[in-house]
């Protein structure tokens, strides 16, 4: 996000996102956790600020206090785009590969 996260404690989704319609969402998701009382591990887009259009990998998890009280939602997420980029790449190379390969005449001499 190019921000400390000191300074992202607190804040609201929109007030880090841009794109309203990932906002709702993102609040979507959080409620039916809330609900649910169960974790979530699962690949969001997001849009920053600054425009950029990232893929995080996020776990979500209700939070409780020492008395077994629901406190809020504990989200931890970090941009795997370039990974999922790099991995989508060496896939698409590899079956680019074995096209070639399929269409290469076996020569016998």
């Amino acid at each position: 996000m190019g921000r400390p996260g000191a300074n992202l404690a607190g804040l609201r989704d929109e007030d880090i996102f841009t794109d309203l319609d990932a906002v709702r969402r993102l609040r979507r998701s959080d409620e039916i956790i809330l609900q649910s009382g169960q974790s979530v591990h699962l690949q969001e887009e997001a849009t920053y600020p600054d425009g950029r259009r990232v893929l995080l990998d996020t776990l979500k998890t209700p939070f409780y206090d020492s008395e077994g009280s629901l406190v809020g939602l504990l989200g931890i997420s970090r941009d795997v785009s370039k990974r999922v980029a790099a991995e989508r790449a060496a896939v698409a190379e590899k079956e680019n590969a074995l096209i070639i390969k399929s269409q290469t005449p076996i020569r016998f001499i």
